[in-house]
């Protein structure tokens, strides 16, 4: 079945004998019992909007204003003709003003229609030298950015350099042709319109998916989106249809989501490996991607193989559980995100019954429970981040940029909320086991109570609102930070830093660790306080252990976009002129 669209309007079935490609679904429910299936003997592929090639050397900046500005070759990169025989609006002894003057600079650019920033299409990775195009690349956009480029020279004021009521230019290179040539040629089978939509069911009930494997690409992915599609199924919805997604083989998401939006769980199962793909094209103007909930409804996802978050996220967006279990692979929480994303909050209006959208941005990536703030929240959910569970028997559950995260939002810290991580397997009279790692760095486990476990060794940032227990069978090093008690178990050596404000536990081979409380108790030794014999230090602890929370939270933060454009961000980019940016670096307190 090849690039076809389905729209019905009641519970569906879809069998296919083969594979599914480039295929687009829209279907409602209409009773809780509806079970609306799509079932795919082989495999469903969605072509990506994006074609990618790599260079062998980076790109380098024109643009002496912005030298990291990769793609800065678009604001300044002209049109032959133009410049060569302008008309009025492009003729540069015309400008009285610099604005004039920028303005008609603009009037010769060689894509002027290609958004503020002036780019066709290109995307590029700086850290592994990919170099991608979207959608279908035209004959005349190859043409024009292969060989060498003609753009406009800036002088030292900043503006374009004029000389005899001429615009002065220069050439550069941005890219071998034969890169371009690759993009071109890789591009011309991306699929145009409603195609490239994705799978949406409305109403109750259930949205079953099974294939062989399973290739999201760059579709709008997999939706529940209860009554908000259609008000007229406000009156049979009190929650959305379930998504459940099994799939034989691997499931690839590139920039793409499955989610539910409106209360219904989410439940995958891949035999074998998961990869949700990045937020980086899209920024902070794009819906949040990755598995997730926004309705208070859990998020279970169970794969045979690793399961690697990259720079996207599983989350539960309103109160609900999360379950990540990998059977015979690794979990990474991934490499991180860098942006706000757009998540998408449905409601029904208790006086109207009339289902509204009402859009916040968060920051966060890897596995997070959030829990928002009061006006956001389900009525009658779960006030609290729902619980996270993940579990690797025979592999690590790793980490490089994102964490593992429990958030508040609302300010709650009421216990409840637990973190459970496990990795390996004990060796019994049957098993050899496995020594499993939990390795998550310094973006590390933040929540309420922290339960962690690895039959091998155990490091990173851990952050625990309540209590937290680490048992290693091997070492541990890294920093814990506990407002409760905090207590470590080890084969090997206790490194690092352990804070306990109610108290600290430690046993082990042997132990290096800083140890900070008022009630510090080494094995089977007796309790002693490590914090100079007074209340003040433990204050200063218990104020840093909350710090410590406060600021990851507004790292995480959460900005309310009902309707205040001007409170969203712009992915605009002036024209032109010299751009630049502020970065807020947060670090602990010494």
């Amino acid at each position: 079945m090849n690039n076809l669209i389905f729209a019905t309007s009641k519970e569906t079935q879809i069998t296919v004998g083969g594979a599914m490609n480039n295929t687009a679904f829209s279907g409602q429910n209409l009773h809780p019992a509806d079970v609306t299936s799509i079932n795919v003997a082989g495999a469903i592929y969605n072509r990506g909007l994006y074609t990618f090639t790599y260079l062998s050397a980076p790109i380098v900046s024109v643009d002496w204003r912005n030298p990291n500005q990769w793609d800065s070759i678009f604001n300044l990169l002209v049109d032959p003709k133009a410049i060569t025989s302008p008309n009025s609006s492009q003729d540069p002894s015309k400008a009285t003003t610099p604005a004039d003057l920028l303005n008609i600079a603009s009037q010769v650019l060689l894509f002027p229609s290609a958004g503020n920033d002036h780019n066709p299409g290109f995307v590029y990775n700086s850290s592994t030298l990919r170099l991608g195009y979207s959608g279908v690349m035209s004959s005349a956009v190859r043409n024009s950015m292969q060989g060498t480029l003609e753009i406009l020279k800036i002088g030292s004021d900043g503006l374009p350099v004029v000389a005899n009521g001429h615009f002065v230019t220069q050439t550069v290179s941005f890219v071998p042709s034969s890169a371009i040539d690759a993009l071109y040629n890789g591009s011309q089978d991306v699929p145009t319109g409603t195609s490239i939509a994705g799978y949406r069911i409305g109403g109750p009930g259930q949205f079953n998916f099974h294939a062989g494997s399973l290739d999201l690409g760059t579709t709008d992915g997999i939706l529940s989106l209860g009554a908000s599609g259609n008000p007229s199924l406000a009156s049979l919805t009190t929650a959305g249809a379930a998504v459940n997604v099994d799939v034989a083989g691997d499931l690839t998401m590139f920039t793409s989501r499955i989610a539910s939006l409106f209360g219904g769980d989410v439940t995958i199962t891949a035999g074998g490996s998961i990869s949700l793909g990045s937020q980086d094209l899209f920024g902070s103007s794009g819906y949040a991607f990755g598995v997730y909930t926004t309705g208070h409804s859990d998020v279970s996802v169970t794969a045979g193989g690793d399961i690697n978050i990259a720079g996207s996220r599983i989350a539960t967006y309103n109160g609900g559980n999360i379950f990540v279990e990998s059977l015979d692979g690794n979990v990474n929480a991934g490499s991180g995100g860098t942006t706000y994303v757009s998540v998408p909050i449905l409601r029904l209006d208790p006086a109207t019954g009339v289902p509204s959208v009402k859009t916040t941005f968060i920051y966060g990536s890897g596995i997070v429970a959030v829990s928002l703030t009061k006006d956001l929240q389900t009525p009658g959910g779960n006030p609290l981040p729902g619980n996270i569970t993940v579990e690797t028997p025979k592999g690590d559950i790793v980490s490089s940029t994102a964490g593992i995260l429990q958030l508040p939002l609302d300010g709650n810290l009421a216990p409840g909320s637990t973190i459970t991580l496990t990795a390996g397997t004990k060796a019994s009279s049957t098993s050899a086991g496995y020594a499993g790692n939990i390795d998550l760095g310094d973006s590390g486990v933040i929540g309420g109570t922290i339960n962690m476990t690895a039959q091998g060794n155990i490091n990173g940032l851990i952050i625990s609102r309540q209590n937290s227990t680490v048992n290693a069978a091997q070492n541990f090093s890294g920093t814990l930070l506990s407002a409760g008690s905090a207590n470590v178990n080890a084969g090997g050596n206790v490194g690092g830093t352990i804070i306990g404000i109610s108290g600290i536990g430690v046993s082990g081979g042997s132990v290096s660790a800083s140890l900070q409380s008022q009630n510090v108790t080494v094995g089977s030794g007796a309790s002693q306080n490590t914090l100079a014999g007074s209340a003040a230090p433990s204050a200063t602890s218990a104020s840093a252990a909350q710090q410590a929370n406060s600021e990851t939270q507004q790292k995480a933060g959460l900005a309310d976009a009902e309707t205040d454009d001007t409170k969203k961000p712009q992915k605009a980019k002036p024209t032109l002129v010299r751009r630049s940016s502020r970065v807020t670096v947060i670090l602990p307190r010494s």
